[in-house]
């Protein structure tokens, strides 16, 4: 099921008011203006460490989607501040990780001891990560 989304289409659309600074645009100009914001969203978030390397380099030796997860898990470590915490699926398309690459992804690094999954049907499931203790 994919909950995005989609922006309203503005063809025929003449001009666009700001709602932050009733400034008035053409529709490309609000276009590029959305864009310029998502882009600089994205580039001010990161991946807070640490990331335990004994933990990594376990995790680097398994596939692709493994390690894009492992690195995605980390990420969202840093936004709960939690070694356990619910796993968001938008926070790995954020990153361009497609839904079927995460499950598995994440059914690898569970198999391999580094994290284990609290499965609940029709519920995202809950990660622990293991040997990556947080330090507060």
């Amino acid at each position: 099921m994919n909950n995005t989304i989609e922006a309203p289409s503005l063809d025929g659309v003449a001009h666009v008011i700001n709602g932050l600074t009733s400034e008035i645009l053409s529709p490309s100009k609000f276009e590029q203006l959305q864009q310029d914001q998502a882009e600089t969203r994205m580039s001010r978030r990161f991946v807070k460490g640490p990331i335990p390397l004994p933990w990594l380099s376990k995790a680097l030796e398994l596939t692709p989607s493994a390690v894009k997860c492992a690195l995605a898990l980390f990420y969202q470590r840093g936004l709960s501040s939690s070694d356990t915490f619910k796993i968001e699926p938008a926070r790995f398309r954020e990153l361009g990780i497609a839904d079927t690459a995460r499950r598995r992804g994440l059914r690898e690094l569970e198999e391999h001891g580094l994290i284990r999954l609290q499965k609940d049907p029709s519920k995202s499931p809950v990660a622990h990560l293991i040997g990556a203790t947080l330090q507060k």
